[in-house]
């Protein structure tokens, strides 16, 4: 692993704020039956482009495209290949519409209902809000999202280990982003929440809640969750379901390097630019950072960590060592 340099991931001095001009945006919201569109007016600054967004879903479609010709699959995976929503793009997320043989047709319509009212609540809050550094992080953090899955994909391509973001009411509800999936074997290795403004009171909040999860609860839960297991015949397949006792981690990255990305993501899935070694490295120092804290207060307080999720800590240790 390559060195970690903090000065490159917090410089001192901020660019000059550019102008800002006024966008509209076309958002659509997931409903009980049918979709409905609606406008949103936000300010954005001029310098953050849909470049990343461009180059990450060039990333991320290349990579889940080569899994369905090179990999024995009874069945692909339940994603979302590429989808407008929410006013991001959304591309390899869990569709909680695939769970109808899994949960009750109740259970599934209220979920969804509870992703529409979340996301009226989102336009509400966004159109209240008055802090332009607010919008701004807020926009970030889709990017993120986008960034972190692109990075991961390239660096997992061709290994047993396949991420994938989550369904909208597992972000909603239970602040999980992404998942990593082990192929074959049926683990997951971890859930993983991203934060934009890594500066930020939020980001400090978020480590304090997801270590207290691991710690004093059983780790984090999510409804719809996708295990990959070996069937007899030597194929991949999807089992769907609720998926408990899984450590979570929080992915950071401070607005300088995220608007990198829009020139220095490579949108070649099997190509790596000295950026992206340097976020992936940077990525893994911060995940191997929270599970030693996590371990260290665990030796304090052996009661508090399950044994599960303890296991799945320590095996956490394997995709370090094959992923790198």
């Amino acid at each position: 692993m390559e060195k970690f340099i903090p000065e490159k991931f917090f410089p001192s001095k901020r660019e000059k704020e550019p102008k800002i001009k006024k966008i509209i945006i076309k958002k659509e919201a997931l409903r009980r039956e049918g979709e409905e569109k609606f406008e949103i007016s936000k300010e954005e600054k001029p310098e953050i482009k849909e470049e990343l967004e461009k180059r990450a879903e060039a990333v991320i479609s290349e990579y889940f495209s080569e899994e369905r010709e090179n990999e024995k699959w009874e069945e692909f995976l339940p994603l979302f290949e590429k989808i407008e929503l929410y006013g991001g793009k959304e591309i390899a997320r869990i569709k909680m519409e695939d769970f109808s043989s899994v949960y009750l047709k109740t259970k599934l319509e209220n979920d969804l209902e509870y992703v529409n009212s979340m996301l009226k609540r989102w336009q509400r809050e966004k159109e209240a809000k008055e802090s332009l550094k607010k919008k701004e992080i807020e926009i970030l953090g889709g990017k993120l999202e986008l960034l972190v899955e692109a990075i991961f994909c390239k660096f997992c391509y061709r290994t047993n280990y396949l991420p994938v973001r989550s369904a909208f009411y597992d972000d909603f509800k239970n602040g999980i982003d992404h998942l990593i999936l082990e192929k074959g074997t049926g683990n997951i290795v971890c859930f993983f929440d991203v934060v934009a403004d890594i500066k930020s009171e939020r980001f400090r909040q978020k480590l304090d809640k997801m270590q207290d999860i691991n710690l004093k609860g059983e780790g984090a839960t999510i409804d719809y969750g996708v295990k990959i297991v070996k069937t007899k015949e030597g194929k991949l397949k999807p089992v769907l379901g609720k998926i408990d006792k899984i450590p979570i981690f929080c992915l950071a990255l401070n607005e300088e390097k995220i608007k990198e990305a829009n020139e220095k993501l490579s949108p070649s899935l099997k190509m790596k630019t000295d950026y992206e070694k340097e976020i992936f490295n940077y990525f893994l120092e911060t995940l191997h950072t929270q599970i030693k804290e996590i371990l260290l207060r665990a030796r304090k307080l052996p009661e508090r960590l399950d044994p599960t999720l303890k296991k799945r800590i320590l095996d956490f240790y394997d995709f370090f060592k094959k992923i790198k």
